[in-house]
C-alpha cells in the first residue's frame, strides 16, 4: 500500500472548505456584572461517495436446510449501475449570550444560552446525507445553564440541552403521515470541590430521547441516564 493510500482516510475527499466565523462582545454593565455574546455561522461542503457498478450475481438460499440445491431456491440478483459521486451543500448559525456577576460572601454566578440551527451538518447523532435520503436535513438545538461558586472551594450547575436532528422527520401511522419526534433532551445537575490543584466533579444527567418502543410499538424514551464523578489535577 503506498504512503498516499495509507493516508487518505485522514484526509478530506473534496477540495472545497469550510468556512466559520464568529462575532462576538464581551462588556462590563456595572460593578461586577457583565455580559458576553456573539452570533457564529458555517458554510461549506459535505460529500456523497458514489458506488461502483456491481454485476449479475446468483444466489443460493437453502430454505429447508437439507443442503441440497434445488431450482426455487436460485435468485438472480440484477447488476446496478455505477452512481457517480456528489457534493452537497451545510450550513449552521447560532447566538451566544452570558450574563455574571458576584455575589459577595458567596461568589460568581454565570448564565449562559446559545441557539442554533443547521442543515445537512450532523456528523454523529444522525449522520446527515441529503443525496442518499432524498432531502435535506434541517436540524436545531438549544441549551441554557447556570453555575454559582459556592466560596472558594466549592461549585454547582444546572444545565438543560435540547437537540433534534431531523426537524422534517415523520413516521407512518396507520396510513397516515405523522411528525415524529426525534429530538433528545438532557437535564444536568453537578456538583465540585475545588482546590488550587485540582477539581472533583460530580455530574448527573437524564436523558430524554425517542429511540425506545412502547409494546404497541410506538416511540418512548430510552432511558439512559448517566452519573459520573470526573477528577482533574492541574501540575
Amino acid at each position: 500500500m503506498s504512503p498516499s493510500a495509507r493516508g487518505a482516510a485522514s484526509r478530506t475527499a473534496i477540495r472545497a472548505k469550510d468556512y466559520v466565523g464568529r462575532f462576538g462582545f464581551d462588556t462590563p454593565i456595572a460593578g461586577t456584572i457583565w455580559i458576553a455574546g456573539g452570533v457564529s455561522g458555517l458554510w461549506g461542503t459535505g460529500f456523497h461517495p458514489g458506488t461502483p457498478a456491481t454485476k449479475p450475481t446468483l444466489q443460493w438460499v437453502d430454505r429447508n436446510a437439507d443442503g441440497a440445491l434445488q431450482s426455487n431456491e436460485i435468485t438472480v440478483i440484477p447488476g446496478t449501475a455505477a452512481v457517480p459521486s456528489q457534493n452537497f451543500s451545510r450550513w449552521a448559525y447560532g447566538n451566544d449570550l452570558r450574563i455574571g456577576g458576584v455575589i459577595p460572601g458567596v461568589g460568581a454566578t454565570v448564565f449562559s444560552t446559545e441557539l442554533y440551527f443547521a442543515s445537512n451538518l450532523d456528523r454523529a447523532i444522525l449522520p446527515a446525507d441529503p443525496i442518499a435520503f432524498g432531502r435535506s436535513y434541517r436540524e436545531h438545538g438549544y441549551y441554557f445553564a447556570i453555575t454559582q461558586d459556592l466560596g472558594s472551594h466549592a461549585a454547582a450547575g444546572f444545565r438543560y440541552d435540547f437537540y433534534d436532528p431531523d426537524s422534517d422527520s415523520i413516521n407512518q401511522v396507520m396510513g397516515a403521515s405523522l411528525p415524529a419526534a426525534l429530538s433528545y433532551e438532557t437535564w444536568s445537575l453537578t456538583a465540585a470541590l475545588k482546590a488550587p490543584s485540582g477539581r472533583l466533579i460530580a455530574e448527573f444527567d437524564v436523558n430524554r430521547n425517542h429511540n425506545g418502543r412502547d409494546l404497541q410499538g410506538n416511540p418512548t424514551n430510552l432511558r439512559d441516564n448517566a452519573f459520573t464523578i470526573r477528577g482533574e489535577v492541574s501540575f
